[in-house]
């Protein structure tokens, strides 16, 4: 689930992703034209309140050469693992 500045932020869209208990790394891919901060919450399909993993990425302005017309440069972010009990 991506959505701006925070947890409770405005809704940007959900992405799908399988895993299974195997799996230590996963990516999935988000096009943003609008610069701004972003959150993102990797959930139980099923059960939204089950959250894994979290992330926030900051999209800026593109500044570089020819590309500063309405394109974005990338943002980054890092995931947060959540324990379980």
């Amino acid at each position: 689930m991506v959505t701006k500045n925070d947890a409770d932020g405005e809704y940007v869209q959900n992405i799908d992703y399988a895993a299974s208990p195997r799996h230590t790394t996963a990516y999935a891919r988000l096009t943003s034209n609008t610069p701004g901060k972003y959150f993102v919450r990797m959930a139980n399909y099923y059960d939204k309140s089950q959250v894994c993993a979290t992330t926030d990425f900051t999209v800026g302005e593109d500044t570089v050469g020819a590309r500063v017309a309405g394109n974005t440069a990338a943002g980054q972010g890092r995931i947060k693992h959540l324990q379980r009990d």
